[in-house]
């Protein structure tokens, strides 16, 4: 690993991807020819920054291996909640990805009320990076 992408993999805080998929989903369940149609991955922070870059990256592959776009759609906002909450409350049909930092952690106990439960509206899927927070 060069010099770069090691700066880059420890300035990036813990991302992991998530689907808007009942946290009881298998992967089994999803039909035999998906993706049919682009994979949306939502990034809750602006262009330009770690979880952008790392979106992009992540977004490259699967594109070429599922033979299907996966297109990334920044929504900043909110430490990340207005995206969140957008991928929490679109159809649970694995067609729409979020990658998370951690802020999706920290703002349970920063934020009284949220317009979703990260418990049960999203269900994780793997981390892809760590850093030395």
């Amino acid at each position: 690993m060069g010099v770069q992408a090691t700066a880059f993999a420890a300035s990036l805080a813990a991302l992991i991807p998530f689907a808007s998929l009942p946290a009881t989903a298998a992967a089994a369940e999803l039909p035999p020819n998906f993706p049919a149609r682009p994979v949306r991955l939502i990034v809750p922070f602006p262009p330009g920054g770690s979880n952008d870059t790392l979106g992009r990256f992540m977004a490259a592959k699967p594109t070429e291996r599922l033979g299907q776009q996966v297109i990334v759609d920044n929504r900043p906002g909110a430490d990340g909640i207005i995206g969140t909450d957008l991928a929490a409350r679109s159809t649970p049909d694995g067609y729409t990805l979020l990658i998370v930092s951690t802020s999706y952690t920290m703002n349970p106990g920063i934020h009284k009320k949220m317009p979703f439960d990260p418990v049960k509206d999203l269900a994780p899927i793997s981390m892809i990076g760590t850093g030395p927070n």
